[in-house]
């Protein structure tokens, strides 16, 4: 759930750019960008805190993608990629996915 969300506020696509990158750092990392022992601690850390790095905890991840994933799960919408496509176009060098389409 972006931050966002959390508030109530509206949420637009730049909500499932948060969301998206939270899947794909799980993909990455088989945890969590967000990690709490309850609902609450969980909310204080999307509103609060920064993810986990992921070439931190695993190294044998692409460079450069914690840089694409703290822009993704930015807590301020205005500073996520503005579409899925920008999103997309930051990954793809990233993952050596050539073109891909989201």
């Amino acid at each position: 759930m972006s931050p966002e969300q959390v508030r109530g506020l509206t949420a637009d696509a730049r909500s499932d750019i948060f969301s998206f990158g939270a899947v794909l750092h799980e993909m990455l990392t088989g945890m969590r960008p967000f990690e709490a022992g309850d609902r609450q601690g969980l909310v204080r850390k999307i509103l609060a805190d920064d993810p986990m790095l992921v070439a931190t905890l695993h190294p044998d991840v692409p460079a450069g993608i914690d840089a694409i994933l703290r822009r993704a799960l930015a807590k301020s919408p205005d500073q996520r990629y503005p579409s899925m496509p920008a999103f997309a176009a930051a990954v793809a060098p990233t993952m050596k996915l050539g073109t891909c389409i989201l």
